[in-house]
């Protein structure tokens, strides 16, 4: 029988931040910190997170900063989550992104919208 070596478990994140009066919690949670997650000594390795976002909680640098402690290789997909006061004021989900990426110089890496289709 053939083993080959291990390797270290994969996972993914998904966040709802509606706004930013969430941010104080979720940066200082001690939930997001990935060394207490480990499986057979090893630890998880994050390839992805999702981040459906309100209102001013991408622009503020506070988030940012936090969502580059999950490092460089981890790929990052953004949707923004809007109430849409003409209808019931049910979740819109929006596949147009309200500012270009390139205008947050401190993303991280490998991070985009979330897009239909991808």
């Amino acid at each position: 029988m053939c083993i080959g070596p291990s390797t270290p478990p994969a996972a993914f994140l998904l966040i709802d931040c509606p706004d930013t009066t969430y941010l104080d919690y979720l940066i200082n949670s001690k939930d997001f910190d990935l060394s207490k997650y480990e499986e057979g000594g090893q630890s998880i390795n994050l390839r992805l997170v999702v981040h459906r976002l309100g209102n001013g909680v991408l622009e503020d640098p506070r988030y940012r900063e936090w969502m580059r402690l999950f490092g460089s290789e981890t790929q990052y997909q953004l949707c923004s989550s809007e109430l849409d006061d003409q209808i019931f004021r049910l979740p819109h989900e929006s596949a147009n992104p309200e500012m270009p990426l390139s205008d947050l110089t401190d993303l991280p890496p490998k991070t985009d919208y979330l897009r239909p289709g991808m």
